[in-house]
């Protein structure tokens, strides 16, 4: 949600509110991506921490080549 949210500040001109047109939902579109993120961020952290609770311990990854090493 967060990179599309930041794909679209990146391509907004971010033009001063008196040149944009009346009702501009820039904004509250700000207010709900933030809210929203806030919501959902406690429970996509726990099924992230999960997932990686997932991979053993004892496994090793050789950082060059991405080689697992037991």
């Amino acid at each position: 949600m967060l990179t599309e949210w930041l794909r679209i500040i990146r391509t907004d001109p971010r033009l001063p509110v008196r040149h944009l047109p009346r009702g501009w939902p820039a904004e509250k579109a700000q207010r709900v991506c933030h809210a929203l993120h806030e919501r959902f961020r406690p429970g996509a952290a726990e099924v992230v921490a999960g997932l990686l609770d997932v991979v053993p311990d004892n496994v090793r990854h050789n950082g060059d080549s991405g080689e697992t090493l037991a």
